[in-house]
């Protein structure tokens, strides 16, 4: 287990955005939290509370513990567009018992047994959207999430802007990569990197940095996706209450969730009581459980399902 450092997740700068920002201004915050998208979970015909964690595949005894540690698990999903596909996949745990949150990154190219080709995990919000993903999840991991926060993160670039850039540590491999991405996204006149080293890059600069992964691995790019979030976390929690309106109009209208506005509030004034030392991170699957594979052409992870579920679970639950 390991503490978060400085950035981290750039779909969840939305979410700490949304927490703390409405949570520090509540009058404000129920206004433009309005904006984010609330869509119950498509579940067919069922109805009832039995059906609906039957058809989610809710774990009853990781429930029964989460109730025990005053505890919840949610899903957070950031989207790619262009793939219709989860770009990033996260499960955080609100653990009111210990004053905590933690972050658990599960990484897109995980192997799972999915209908068709695309046998990763990521893939599982293709087949069946959120829900199937949900379901996908707890069937997997013995989990009991019910509520989940979509994000699509493409529409954030202003929101990096606005506080002014981060400042990373950008390798010469990394700086091409980038250029190469800006230049898809239409931007590579205005944007380019020109230099490695300490950078302070704008929004278009840190969402491309976050996306490098064909020099290394899916490993080291959840790592660099982690070290935009922190970084963004802290700023928000530096900035005056006058510049949260802005940063909440732009986050809410890229946000869709099942979790009620009034519940997403008090969310926010809890994440907001939370010391920064008291975030924690973790990575699904551990180090040493992996295998690389390829299945019908497509690279994924083969891995090691119970040394990773009871890892999982030490983490949220110990």
């Amino acid at each position: 287990m390991k503490k978060l450092k400085k950035g981290t997740k750039i779909f969840l700068i939305i979410i700490c955005l949304i927490l703390i920002c409405s949570a520090t201004v509540v009058t404000v915050g129920y206004k433009y939290m309005n904006r984010v998208k609330v869509v119950p979970l498509n579940l067919g015909t069922a109805t009832t509370e039995k059906e609906i964690k039957e058809e989610l595949n809710v774990s009853e005894e990781t429930e029964k513990k989460s109730k025990e540690h005053n505890l919840e698990n949610i899903l957070i999903l950031g989207i790619d567009n262009k793939e219709n596909a989860s770009d990033a996949i996260m499960v955080l745990s609100i653990d009111k018992g210990t004053n905590s949150l933690k972050l658990t990154s599960i990484m897109r190219d995980l192997y799972v047994d999915l209908p068709g080709d695309a046998d990763k995990i990521n893939y599982a919000y293709n087949i069946g959207g959120v829900e199937y993903t949900i379901s996908t999840l707890n069937k997997l991991f013995n989990l009991d999430i019910q509520k989940y926060i979509k994000i699509d993160f493409n529409g954030f670039v202003n929101i990096i802007d606005y506080l002014g850039g981060l400042e990373l540590n950008i390798t010469e491999a990394e700086r091409s990569i980038i250029n190469e991405k800006l230049a898809i996204d239409g931007v590579y006149d205005e944007d380019k990197l020109t230099k490695s080293g300490d950078i302070l890059l704008n929004g278009h600069q840190a969402l491309a940095y976050s996306r490098v992964r064909i020099i290394d691995s899916d490993f080291v790019r959840t790592q660099r996706m982690r070290n935009v979030l922190m970084g963004v976390f802290e700023k928000i929690k530096e900035e005056p209450v006058t510049k949260y309106p802005k940063i909440i109009s732009d986050v809410s209208s890229n946000v869709t969730t099942n979790i009620e506005t009034m519940d997403m509030l008090s969310m926010g004034k809890f994440t907001v009581s939370v010391d920064s030392s008291n975030i924690k991170q973790f990575r699904i699957p551990i180090d040493g459980t992996t295998v690389d594979s390829n299945t019908n052409g497509v690279y994924n992870l083969k891995w090691n399902v119970e040394e990773n579920i009871n890892a999982f679970h030490n983490f949220i639950y110990d």
